[in-house]
């Protein structure tokens, strides 16, 4: 705690020609880095000048997705050792490090460098480390979105500033952007769809055990397909497990994407609606500020929304894909339809 008073009291009285070194550590699923968009947008935002050198540790969706954010560097821990990690730490010197993923290996690692103040959630692999300034937020039963998590870390750096400064920061500027061949991408594949109005449903999943099954999501798109016959409905079909999806109606159509993401965001700006689980896709439509309905657990309502996300457009999901009931499912499609409809309405 006192090391951290020292630095907030030094990055007051520096002048803007000094530069302040931060790093950031945020390396997970596509959903995880999605969230930590506006946490890593904020920390020049609110905090240069003075200047900033700004490093983020990540994998290789975050090499891509974070990308066209100003960061000084990106570096791609996927292949690198626990002593290459550290020693690139401790070349920066850095004045305070982000940690988001406070568990205890990745502790040890970081905690065992220069880095004079280590922001953390409070966990056991940070709790008795001195160079660890840690904040408690429940795990249980605080309700506060993961994403707004990320940003209480960036608050710890200096809480006057931020809190002066956050309110005023626009975060429409990091909104992803796609490059040419990936708006040409997108609007090859357009070319086949004459409907002006375009629904994505994203069946498939790997976050989340709350979902409706695949045989639900084929009634689902048949019974839309066929209400809106003058709506294009697109079937994100990437990541689908081997399953093969049947020929549903002449205004249904199916993308597979490769490796590539941002081919996925320049086709989410082109829909009007998305209607996915608790997924990456629906925090691609979140930054791109796309309209969507959610098939979310009580849990995930609370946690893993968006700015952009309206709450009345969650669908509540109180049981497992392999727990629900034909007839629960059958509610459950029941109610998108009428969010669905009630959206076009109210358009």
């Amino acid at each position: 705690m006192q090391n951290i008073k020292k630095a907030k009291k030094e990055a007051n009285n520096r002048t803007d020609t000094k530069k302040i070194h931060i790093g950031f550590y945020r390396a997970a699923a596509i959903g995880d880095i999605l969230i930590a968009i506006n946490a890593i947008y904020a920390i020049k935002a609110i905090y240069a000048p003075p200047p900033i050198h700004l490093v983020v540790y990540t994998n290789l969706y975050g090499k891509d997705l974070f990308s066209g954010l100003d960061i000084d560097e990106i570096v791609v821990m996927d292949n690198m050792s626990a002593e290459q990690i550290r020693a690139h730490i401790n070349a920066q010197c850095f004045n305070y490090f982000i940690m988001t993923q406070p568990n205890r290996w990745r502790c040890k690692i970081v905690g065992n460098t220069n880095a004079k103040n280590i922001i953390s959630f409070i966990a056991s692999g940070s709790w008795f480390r001195l160079n660890f300034h840690n904040i408690f937020i429940s795990k249980s039963f605080s309700k506060i979105p993961h994403y707004q998590r990320l940003l209480r870390l960036v608050r710890e750096i200096n809480p006057r500033i931020y809190d002066e400064r956050i309110k005023s920061i626009d975060f429409s500027n990091a909104k992803l952007k796609p490059k040419a061949h990936n708006i040409k991408n997108a609007k090859d594949f357009l070319a086949q769809i004459p409907q002006k109005t375009k629904i994505m449903l994203n069946p498939f999943v790997r976050s989340t055990f709350n979902n409706l099954t695949f045989e639900g999501w084929i009634e689902l798109t048949k019974i839309l397909s066929a209400k809106y016959l003058d709506f294009g409905f697109v079937i994100n079909a990437s990541f689908n497990g081997g399953r093969e999806i049947p020929h549903i109606a002449d205004n249904v159509y199916l993308f597979i994407n490769n490796d590539d993401l941002f081919n996925l965001v320049a086709l989410l700006e082109n829909m009007d609606l998305l209607i996915a689980p608790s997924t990456g896709t629906m925090h691609f439509a979140n930054n791109l500020n796309i309209p969507s309905i959610g098939l979310y657990s009580k849990t995930d309502c609370a946690l893993w929304v968006g700015e952009n996300m309206d709450k009345n457009r969650l669908v509540l999901l109180n049981k497992t894909t392999k727990e629900i009931t034909p007839k629960e499912e059958e509610q459950i499609i029941q109610e998108v339809c009428k969010k669905v409809e009630e959206f076009f309405a109210n358009r």
